[in-house]
C-alpha cells in the first residue's frame, strides 16, 4: 500500500466515521440525562450526621467565624460545604473517623462545667472550645478529638475564605493585581517579584 492510498478516504470509511460522530452526538445527551436522573447513593455522612451533630457543626462554625461587619461562616453556607466535603470527598473510613471525632467533641463540650450547670443548654461552651483549640495546636496529639477538631477548623476556614463573601468582603481582593509594566529597569524594582 502506497502513501497515496493511505491519504485517500473511501466512501465506506467516510460513512462509518460520519455515523460514529452523529451517533455519539445523539447518545451523549441521553446518557447524561439518565445519569443525572438516577438518585445518588447515600453516603455514610448523610446517613450518620444526626440532627444534633448538624447543629453542633453549625454552632461551631458560628463560634469560630461569627458574623461581624462581614458575613459569618454560617451566613456563607460553610456547614453545607463541610457536609458536602464529608459526603463526597472523604472515603468511608475517613468519614467514619471524622464522625466519631465529631461525636467525641460534642460529648466533651456537653460535659464542660457550664453545660453541666445548665447555663448554656443550646449553645456551645466557648471556654471549652477555646481550651480544645489551644490543645489542638500542641504537636503530637493524634487522638480523635484533637485531629478531628484541627480538620474541622481547617474545613471551616477553607469553606469560608473560598466563598465569594469570604474572599471579597473579609479578604482584600484585586481581580487584576495592578497594571502590566513589561519593560521596567531591574534597578527600579529592587528585586524579582512573583505577584507584582
Amino acid at each position: 500500500m502506497s502513501s497515496k492510498d493511505l491519504l485517500l478516504i473511501n466512501r465506506r470509511n467516510a460513512l462509518k466515521a460520519a455515523a460514529t460522530v452523529l451517533g455519539s452526538a445523539m447518545i451523549t445527551p441521553t446518557l447524561v440525562a439518565a445519569v443525572l436522573a438516577k438518585p445518588a447513593a447515600t453516603n455514610t455522612a448523610e446517613r450518620s450526621l444526626s440532627p444534633a451533630a448538624c447543629k453542633l457543626l453549625v454552632d461551631m462554625c458560628d463560634v469560630i467565624l461569627p458574623r461581624t461587619d462581614t458575613p459569618g461562616a454560617v451566613d456563607v453556607g460553610v456547614p453545607d460545604f463541610i457536609i458536602s466535603v464529608i459526603s463526597n470527598q472523604f472515603k468511608p473510613v475517613h468519614q467514619d473517623r471524622f464522625l466519631l471525632g465529631l461525636t467525641f467533641i460534642e460529648s466533651r463540650i456537653k460535659n464542660s462545667s457550664f453545660a453541666k450547670a445548665g447555663a448554656l443548654p443550646d449553645l456551645i461552651d466557648v471556654a471549652a472550645l477555646e481550651t480544645l483549640d489551644r490543645e489542638a495546636l500542641v504537636e503530637g496529639l493524634t487522638d480523635p478529638i484533637h485531629s478531628t477538631y484541627r480538620e474541622l477548623k481547617s474545613l471551616i476556614l477553607v469553606g469560608y475564605y473560598t466563598s465569594e463573601p469570604g474572599a471579597t468582603k473579609e479578604l482584600k481582593y484585586e481581580a487584576v493585581p495592578g497594571a502590566y509594566r513589561g519593560c521596567v529597569p531591574y534597578d527600579s524594582v529592587g528585586s524579582a517579584w512573583a505577584t507584582r
